[in-house]
């Protein structure tokens, strides 16, 4: 895959409950312009998602190579560079998430934190290029999955 390609969108149920998003494990929200949570995207039932859930949290930064970011109310994936065939595909859930599994958190680039917004079409997604110039920075965040009683 080139640098840029797009996979989405994530499917799942929507719903408002962060109690449940967080119990999930496969859940990630859905933000206003405003950063406010409005909806969460939840893939935990595999017969109401699709392969989107699959990609695991990277151990290390060097290992990412998708990038989450919320398009029009929806996630897509975005790589981070070009991926060989069989190299396994993994985007960085956050740091909650990753401590939460164990793992050292670290830090996102602005080019990891790039939200596409709606200058572009659906077919510009669709496309495996697109314009970088006019992106916002914001992250789309996934709830912790691991099932504690902490909420992420």
């Amino acid at each position: 895959f080139s640098k840029n390609t797009f996979f989405g969108p994530y499917t799942g149920e929507r719903h408002r409950s962060t109690e449940r998003a967080n119990q999930s494990g496969y859940a990630w929200t859905i933000e206003d312009d405003a950063g406010s949570v409005y909806d969460y995207v939840d893939a935990s039932d595999p017969h109401r998602s699709n392969w989107l859930r699959y990609v695991n949290c990277p151990i290390g930064q060097n290992d990412e190579n998708l990038t989450a970011i919320q398009f029009n109310g929806e996630v897509y994936y975005r790589t981070l560079r070009n991926i060989k065939a069989g190299e396994e595909l993994f985007v960085y859930y956050g740091e909650e998430y990753a401590k939460a599994l164990g793992l050292d958190a670290f830090d996102h680039s602005i080019e990891n934190q790039t939200i596409v917004q709606s200058f572009l079409t659906p077919h510009s997604i669709a496309s495996s290029k697109t314009e970088q110039k006019q992106q916002q920075t914001t992250s789309a965040k996934k709830q912790k999955t691991i099932k504690r009683d902490t909420i992420g």
